[in-house]
């Protein structure tokens, strides 16, 4: 098991990261055009996810949420079931566990990500 400080510096290092790739890398990228939406007029099930995460990146979390709010959604997520298990780590005790990935939710964000694909293909026709 990690010590405290480890955990502690693990999650200044993994901060100090993302900060980077926010100011620096994800400042004057150009993003690609999606070939399902170029070719067929459809969007495909993560069209507007690399404007979605760089824009959440860059801190314009409505436009973030505008693009694609599946991806908006996973990365809220991520990032609480992240400071979740830091402070269970940290704490030694398990506190909202309900977080932690489990097979049922899998079933459930795949269920809803597809009726999310379908409603929005159904509206873009509108």
């Amino acid at each position: 098991m990690m010590k405290k400080s480890h955990i502690i510096i693990f999650f200044i290092i993994e901060v100090l990261i993302m900060l980077f790739i926010m100011i620096f890398i994800l400042k004057d990228i150009t993003l690609p055009e999606c070939y399902f939406y170029k070719n067929y007029g459809i969007l495909c099930p993560s069209c507007g996810g690399t404007r979605c995460v760089t824009n959440f990146f860059r801190g314009n979390l409505t436009e973030a949420f505008k693009y694609n709010k599946m991806y908006f959604i996973m990365i809220l997520y991520l990032i609480l079931l992240n400071i979740v298990m830091i402070i269970n780590l940290v704490s030694k005790k398990e506190k909202m566990t309900i977080l932690y990935p489990r097979i049922k939710y899998l079933y459930v964000f795949v269920l809803v990500y597809i009726i999310y694909f379908v409603l929005r293909n159904i509206f873009l026709m509108l």
